[in-house]
Order: structure tokens, then sequence, then C-alpha cells
């Protein structure tokens, strides 16, 4: 990932900071005077806090997540891979931002990091504070990231940006950071809703944001989140329609790759129409190449003719038979390139009564070749191959992509 800089993330004012040892009300003759119970709070913080990363306590994170409001703040977009929130063990490209010199904001992302201050006054006056580091924004350049501990079932807050600092040492700070970004969730899944704000809402004290670093942001909600996060349900919806074309399954691409893989995928692979194709390929986002994708997958039914729509052999399926994919692209013997799909009954039997077809430059081993036309206009549509011995399923059907349609059985 290379050199990572971390982000504007808040501290919670954590409650051990409250806490005071009981010696502090003893008194022995007379009242203690203010600056020795000042000196006592300073000792009682320091012994009460350990080391390990601070709690947040239920309380205080409802209140957090409740005041927070929906807004973020954008300067020099830039993208930047890590995990997204809503899905575990996923990666998402997100947006980074730069504020001033070496100001960096990640949101919705989970990350570990181990930063030091690099000239950067904010970050300078933070670590001279005593620990713990409470109500404090963390900014400055980043090192490389490391492994942070899995935090366990995290509650998923749609909200805002908080951080845990684990310990301060000699002016560097190790912390597992935690900036989660509100993204609203419409009533139709798939539907995201982002609303870029035209102001900065005032935030309480805990959770505020210093005045230097405010004056150099710009108000925004990520919608770029919202927007990746709506590609995945796409293309999980046009696979999920394309895999139910093809019940023996799909090897090529499966739910988890890439929405811009799977776009291209479907599109050189599942018999869509060539007016569809070009509208996928002249499309400007991968949104608008699914959208396309699965509404022609959902209009897909029976086999057809492309000429004249006499519906073919019934109880048939899409099948892949290797890698390749759906389709698979062939050279006969007089250099013509072919793309075709291949096609099986969905109870195939075994053995073949029927005449014997060629096994000259037959595209599958052990099996020879017959064409096969449409009967109601006579376009030939592709082969049929027959076993020509063995127990092998019997009729695999090579239909040139081109000559035939899915489209609704109704």
């Amino acid at each position: 990932m290379g050199m990572i800089s971390p982000g504007a993330v808040r501290v919670m004012r954590s409650k051990h900071r409250g806490h005071r040892s009981t010696h502090t009300t003893q008194q022995t003759s007379g009242m203690a005077s203010e600056a020795d119970v000042e000196e006592e709070d300073v000792s009682a913080t320091a012994e009460n806090v350990p080391d390990e990363i601070l709690m947040w306590e239920k309380d205080a994170l409802e209140r957090l997540w409740e005041e927070i409001p929906l807004h973020g703040y954008l300067g020099e977009l830039q993208d930047q891979v890590c995990e997204g929130p809503l899905l575990p063990n996923r990666e998402f490209e997100l947006p980074y931002f730069r504020c001033e010199t070496d100001c960096l904001m990640f949101p919705g992302a989970r990350m570990g990091f181990t930063f030091e201050a690099r000239q950067v006054r904010i970050m300078q006056q933070a670590l001279e504070q005593p620990p713990p580091l409470t109500g404090l924004l963390v900014v400055g350049s980043g090192s490389a990231p490391v492994q942070h501990p899995d935090p366990g079932p995290a509650r998923q807050s749609p909200y805002g940006c908080i951080v845990c600092i684990e310990r301060r040492r000699e002016g560097a700070a190790s912390g597992i950071f935690r900036a989660l970004q509100r993204c609203m969730v419409l009533a139709k899944p798939g539907d995201y809703q982002a609303q870029p704000c035209r102001s900065v809402l005032p935030l309480p004290d805990d959770v505020c944001v210093p005045r230097e670093v405010a004056e150099g942001l710009t108000p925004w909600h990520p919608s770029l989140f919202a927007f990746n996060r709506g590609e995945d349900l796409l293309a999980e919806r046009a696979l999920e329609l394309a895999q139910r074309l093809v019940p023996r399954g799909i090897r090529g691409v499966r739910v988890g790759d890439p929405a811009s893989y799977i776009a291209n995928w479907l599109a050189n692979n599942m018999p869509i129409s060539w007016i569809d194709q070009v509208k996928m390929f002249t499309a400007q986002t991968t949104s608008e190449r699914l959208e396309i994708a699965a509404e022609a997958l959902g209009r897909m039914g029976a086999v057809r003719c492309a000429r004249c729509g006499h519906r073919l052999e019934r109880n048939v399926q899409l099948v892949e038979l290797s890698s390749d994919g759906i389709t698979h692209r062939f050279v006969n013997p007089h250099c013509m390139h072919i793309p075709v799909i291949f096609m099986m009954a969905e109870r195939p039997s075994t053995g073949w009564n029927g005449p014997l077809g060629s096994g000259l430059h037959s595209w599958l081993p052990g099996y020879g070749w017959l064409t096969t036309a449409c009967m109601g206009c006579h376009l030939m549509l592709g082969w049929v191959f027959v076993p020509m011995h063995g127990q092998y399923p019997h009729k695999i059907w090579a239909i040139m992509r081109d000559h035939v349609g899915l489209t609704s059985g109704r």
C-alpha cells in the first residue's frame, strides 16, 4: 500500500480520567489545598489508565454516535485501498484527502498505523500531553501500516470517526483507528443516498475538530463509499441472474470479484444482445454496465432464433465446459472466428442411436459434429455434438452466439 498518512480521527475522553483515588477525600488535619488535590488528580489518572487500548463504555459510545452529525470533510481527493465497515474482510477503494501539509482523514476505514510527528504543530502539542491522550485529533505523516490485532465483533456505527490510542512512547503513538462514516440505506436493497452538506455542523467539545484543521477543510459526504457499495450489490445481483441460466455453476467468476471484472465477464460470456453489448461498452461507469447486464439477464429465458424468434428445443441449459467461460471462441480451418455458447439438456442421457457425426476438426474430443438449423426460418444456428463412442452425455449444442437470443419464455 506504500506510505500511508493517518487520518483526522477522534479520541473520546475516557472515563478512566474521571476516577479519583479514595485517598483524595481523606483529610487528616483539615481541608487539603487546591494544589494538593490537583497533584493527586494527575497521579491518580496516570495510575488508573492502563497501557492497553482505552476501552469505551457503552453509554459514552452511544452518546458519541448520536452527537456526530451527517458530514465529513474533503480536500484533495485520492484513492486508497482499505477495509470497509459494512462488509467484513472486504476491500474498497475509499477516498482520503489532504489538509494543509500533512493532515489526512480516512472516512469509512478501519486500519492500523504507526505514526510519528513530522514538524506538525498540532501533533507535536498533542504528543506533549501526559497519557492518556484524550481529546486528540490525530494529524501527521504516516509510515507503512502495521497489522492490527483483531478487534473482534465491532459494532458497526454509521457515524463519523473515532480512534483508540494504544500507547505513547518517545514522540510516537501506536493506535487502532476506527473511522466509520455514515451511509444512509434506503428501504430498497442496493439503493444508497449520499447527501452532501452545505456547512460544517457544530460539534460538542468532546468530538470537535480543532479550528486550525477545520479552516482548511471543505464539508463533504463520501458518496464514493456508497457508490462502491452499490456497485457490489449490482454485481451480486447480475451474477445471481447469470447463475440461474447456468444451473451447473460458473467457475470463471464468483461473488467477491471486483465489480468491473464481473461486468466485463458478463458482457463477454453471456448471450447478451448486440445492442445491449454496445450500451455496456459505451457506459461511463461500472454501475451503468451492471444495470444493463442485470436488466438483460432478467429478460432471458427460452432459447430462440435471433432471426424469426422460433423457440428452440426445450429443457436445455447453458453450460460452462471449461475455465474459458460460457462463450468459447473457435477458429475453423478456413480461419473464421466463431464465438459459440454450449448448451446441454437438463437431464442428459448417455449413448446415442442417431446418425454419427464427423470427427474431423471436432472441437470436443470423443464427439462428432452435425449441423443444426432453426425449424422456423432454416437459419443455421451452429452444431450439435454427439458421442462417437463410450458413455458420454449425448447432444451438446454449440450455438453461434449471434444467431440466438435468450428471451422471456412467456
